[in-house]
């Protein structure tokens, strides 16, 4: 109320209605990125700041001033702009740019403050604020193993891919560009420090392929490995490699002819495989040798042999560990003893000139047919040979002629068997050549005539 008197003593008085508005303006602000990255890449090159100024604006229906900050770390604005804005919501997408020089990478926060119509200020409200242009580095440390070969045998049925990335970041793989798996953000970055019983370890990110695209095993060939990192600011970085999936076994090994018997317990398989493949040598079905083939597929693997029979096959293995199917299998039979000569009948002993009869009998298997002599000439077998009780039994005939050495004959035999065992039998008594008649026997003189009708011849004879 106001009064007032005039000089005259008259007094006037008047009202007036006052309001006092003691709320404060509030002011909110949120960004849509904590980090972002205005380096013109399309990607998160802009920040959205959203925010809100509030006043009653039943009392007060002019606008109000609001200013928006980007302060560094030192508390120095690096970018500001002011707006009249009545009561409500609003956003502004900022480019990173800076008053004071082109925008530096670091940490930063955005202030927003505010002012009525009336002179009142509201409480500043801050959000923190990243500029950050450097791209994760990726960098794949092995895809091991390269070939490999997902067919279920248990043998690299999955490649598994080892790789770093510098710093925190969403993680996306993929195969020929088709995505595979992601991981927002990576589980594991330069690699996560592990420690337990007191030992500590680090472990290293990894990814296993199992070969298939779509739920479906992929054919072969060789595929690109892609690992992409995407940091909070929208940086992407990114690494590739190549691998190579192989599900086709490699050729069957091809092993040169092995002697079906031998002596010799130390042989070289020899051959030829798949180029470089690793060779399996099964002896009777138990592995006894492996080995690789060389650059261009030979094959060369001494082996010892177990006495008895040996069924020697091979299988090829190749990089990607598909393995080849059976060679054909070999049969050796390794032997050392040598055959036995037995039953041996000379006859007739003593004998002269006409055929002489070599019977024996050999306890195996023979390589060539015996070699019969009496006194160093050959002696002709007879082709009527039959087994008896597992031995081999055998008939020659000599022929003595008026040439032989009269006397005791050396009589030999010389056997070979199927594994190259040599016997031999030499005998100096088993035959006697006689060419010289006997001389004419000698008797005493007898009655011409006589009455008694047994006599008893007497006289003399080679003995």
């Amino acid at each position: 109320v106001v009064t007032a008197t005039d000089q005259l003593g008259t007094l006037h008085s008047s009202h007036l209605t006052l309001h006092v508005v003691a709320t404060r303006p509030t002011v909110d602000l949120t960004t849509n990125y904590a980090a972002f990255s205005p380096n013109g890449d399309g990607a998160k090159d802009t920040v959205t700041f959203n925010y809100s100024i509030n006043y009653p604006t039943f009392y007060i229906t002019q606008e109000a001033l609001v200013k928006i900050e980007v302060l560094n770390t030192s508390g120095e604005a690096v970018w500001s702009r002011t707006f009249n804005h009545t009561a409500g919501t609003y956003s502004f997408n900022y480019d990173g740019s800076s008053s004071l020089s082109p925008s530096v990478p670091g940490d930063y926060y955005v202030k927003i403050s505010g002012q009525d119509a009336l002179g009142t200020l509201a409480v500043t409200k801050t959000a923190p604020l990243t500029i950050d242009n450097t791209s994760p580095a990726v960098s794949i440390l092995s895809v091991s193993p390269n070939p490999f070969s997902p067919n279920g045998d248990g043998v690299k049925d999955q490649t598994v891919v080892t790789y770093t990335v510098s710093k925190t970041a969403d993680v996306s793989i993929s195969i020929n560009n088709l995505p595979l798996s992601s991981f927002s953000p990576s589980p594991l970055i330069r690699g996560k420090e592990i420690e337990e019983g007191g030992s500590r370890a680090f472990a290293i990110p990894t990814y296993a392929w199992n070969g298939q695209l779509n739920g479906v095993t992929a054919a072969d060939g060789q595929y690109q490995i892609t690992i992409t990192s995407t940091d909070e600011a929208g940086n992407v970085g990114q690494a590739s490699q190549s691998v190579t999936l192989d599900n086709t076994p490699p050729a069957t090994p091809e092993v040169v002819s092995l002697p079906r018997h031998t002596n010799q317990g130390l042989q070289n398989i020899t051959g030829t495989a798949e180029a470089n493949a690793l060779l399996n040598l099964y002896n009777n079905n138990n592995l006894v040798r492996r080995a690789s083939a060389d650059a261009v597929g030979r094959l060369a693997l001494p082996t010892t042999l177990a006495v008895g029979t040996n069924r020697i096959r091979l299988t090829a293995t190749d990089a990607a560990g598909n393995i080849s199917s059976y060679s054909t299998t070999q049969e050796v039979n390794y032997e050392t003893d040598a055959p036995l000569i037995t039953n041996i009948e000379v006859s007739p002993n003593p004998a002269t000139t006409g055929p002489v009869t070599i019977i024996f009998a050999v306890s195996e298997t023979l390589e060539t047919d015996p070699v019969v002599r009496i006194n160093g000439n050959s002696a002709a077998r007879i082709n009527n040979d039959q087994l008896i009780i597992n031995n081999t039994e055998y008939q020659y005939v000599y022929n003595i002629s008026a040439a032989d050495q009269q006397g005791s004959a050396v009589v030999s035999i010389e056997v070979t068997d199927l594994a190259g065992n040599t016997s031999l039998f030499t005998s100096h008594d088993s035959l006697t050549i006689d060419l010289s008649a006997p001389t004419a026997p000698t008797m005493g003189n007898l009655p011409a005539y006589t009455n008694i009708a047994t006599r008893n011849v007497a006289g003399t004879a080679e003995p």
